[in-house]
């Protein structure tokens, strides 16, 4: 057999602290592909914009996920096959999920659940939507 390379990748620091994406890990996600929707969220801002136009109506003392937080994991879930709210259980610990989130992904609080992604989609009234668009 010829010989072995193993590539490694760097992506933009999270917190100060160096990401880096390399393919030899024993504990690895699958979904390592979210972080390249995080640089492209990062430089194109079009999760902050889409946020900015939602009217958030939780009370702020209640709220543990902002809203760009919550569209960029369902953007993130879904461009990962995980269309379903219900995905967001099993997913919301997931190392590389929270890196793109903009979370740490060993010491920060996991990502939304099913029940506050629910939430979030189903208070996105007609305004919030034509805002969008």
């Amino acid at each position: 057999m010829g010989k072995t390379t193993t590539g490694q990748l760097d992506f933009t620091a999270l917190n100060g602290k160096k990401t880096t994406a390399v393919f030899d890990e024993p504990q690895v996600s699958s979904d390592g592909g979210v972080l390249l929707l995080r640089e492209v969220d990062r430089h194109t801002g079009l999760m902050d914009r889409l946020a900015a136009v939602i009217t958030d109506q939780r009370r702020s003392s209640h709220v543990a996920h902002q809203v760009a937080e919550l569209l960029r994991q369902r953007t993130c879930q879904i461009s990962c096959g995980y269309e379903d709210a219900d995905d967001c259980d099993h997913l919301r610990a997931d190392p590389a999920l929270k890196t793109a989130v903009g979370r740490d992904p060993l010491t920060a609080h996991d990502l939304g659940s099913q029940p506050t992604m629910t939430r979030l989609e189903n208070a996105v009234n007609t305004r919030d939507l034509l805002r969008l668009g």
